[in-house]
């Protein structure tokens, strides 16, 4: 069974920045796809069955296992196909400026097109969603399906599957420390020292953090602070000061500088805002959100 949708995005929507225009699924694929090119992004998705994939970008061919999603990049001549006892594939069409700029970032990359993952309900959801897009198709559906794209690239890295050897996937010492920052991030944090302790050098530590995180160790870290300070100032009665100490920050008046500059506003202000506009509606579990005395 074969099936292919394809849509033509109006000019606005491609405006719009990142774009679904194809969608598609194979069961028991038997045919192989030898030296192609697109002008377009593609994410493929194998549920069932084994091959194989090469592209212009690896030099080298990849195994593909069930459950294995690959991308696919414009410019990028690639080839693949199921071994002889075929295989069941998803696959999306997509393109943008978003897309370019999150290979830019490093979310995705065709050096490593390749991510094995853990559990498949992620992607059988996401693929059931496209399909019932694309089956009945609104004047938005590119838009929309485009959105769903792009949350799966933002998102697929915390889906991959840990290899039992590290040295095989560089990616786990970060997802261990994202976990690890979590827990730790009011602490004083040295990212050098991580990335000792987790045996490799911190530019190869730095550079895969960026490609996991979408941003540097340290701007994560201060973006992560400021976050957890945010729910602070609205769920609790500390004061600015016990916040910014609380959160990482030594001194309380950097913290208000770079607080102001992340938001656009200063804490007091923030707490003001949030509390007078949730009280009594977004508390948080066994809290109630107060207005400042």
């Amino acid at each position: 069974m074969e099936e292919a949708y394809y849509i033509t995005p109006a000019e606005t929507q491609r405006a719009l920045g990142l774009v679904c225009t194809g969608y598609g699924y194979a069961s028991q694929k038997a045919g192989t796809c030898l030296g192609r090119t697109l002008n377009c992004y593609a994410a493929v998705w194998v549920s069932q069955g084994k091959g194989w994939l090469e592209t212009s970008a690896t030099r080298q061919q990849i195994e593909i296992t069930e459950g294995t999603l690959f991308w696919l990049f414009p410019g990028v001549t690639h080839s693949y196909g199921p071994y002889e006892k075929g295989w069941t594939e998803h696959w999306v069409l997509f393109e943008g400026k978003i897309a370019r700029e999150f290979e830019q970032a490093g979310l995705f990359s065709p050096a490593q097109p390749v991510k094995r993952l853990t559990g498949y309900a992620p992607l059988t959801d996401f693929f059931d969603r496209i399909k019932n897009d694309f089956e009945k198709p609104g004047p938005q559906t590119a838009v929309i399906s485009g959105m769903l794209i792009g949350r799966l690239i933002a998102e697929i890295n915390s889906l991959e599957t840990p290899e039992t050897d590290e040295s095989k996937s560089p990616t786990q010492p970060v997802m261990q420390t994202l976990g690890w920052l979590d827990e730790h991030f009011g602490e004083r944090i040295d990212f050098e020292k991580i990335a000792q302790e987790k045996g490799i050098g911190y530019s190869t530590f730095r550079r895969y953090f960026k490609q996991v995180s979408g941003l540097p160790p340290q701007e994560y870290l201060q973006s992560l602070r400021i976050s957890r300070a945010k729910k602070l100032l609205v769920f609790s009665d500390l004061s600015i000061k016990q916040i910014a100490f609380k959160v990482g920050f030594g001194d309380p008046y950097y913290f208000s500088r770079v607080f102001h500059a992340e938001t656009g506003l200063a804490p007091s202000d923030f707490r003001l805002q949030q509390q007078l506009g949730t009280a009594g509606i977004l508390s948080a579990p066994g809290e109630t959100a107060t207005n400042p005395a």
